[in-house]
């Protein structure tokens, strides 16, 4: 499948259960840099792009059914544009999808 280039920090992925499955689930992520760390045997890990951590999940990244992928990719397109809010934006959107596909 072939993604939009977004030019910002969001990112749609496409996840499956192993390399021959077909893709289940989109993530939709908010790359963020996080700085060097330094490990604790003295190793340096230099700043870079990090996925969200499972912790952070909910805030940086979101999960939707293959089947939403015009909903993933419009949220992608309109949280770009954000500055600020995108959790809270992510949450209503994605609260509001479930709903209405329970209800339907």
């Amino acid at each position: 499948m072939e993604w939009p280039s977004f030019r910002c920090d969001v990112a749609v992925y496409e996840r499956s259960l192993d390399v021959q499955s077909e893709p289940h689930e989109l993530e939709i992520v908010l790359i963020r840099v996080v700085p060097e760390k330094v490990m604790p045997d003295g190793a340096r890990v230099p700043e870079r792009e990090a996925y969200p951590t499972p912790s952070e999940w909910g805030r940086y990244g979101w999960s939707v059914p293959i089947r939403a992928l015009d909903l993933a990719l419009d949220l992608a397109r309109s949280s770009a544009h954000l500055m600020e809010g995108r959790a809270g934006f992510m949450r209503e959107a994605l609260h509001n999808f479930w709903r209405t596909t329970r209800s339907g």
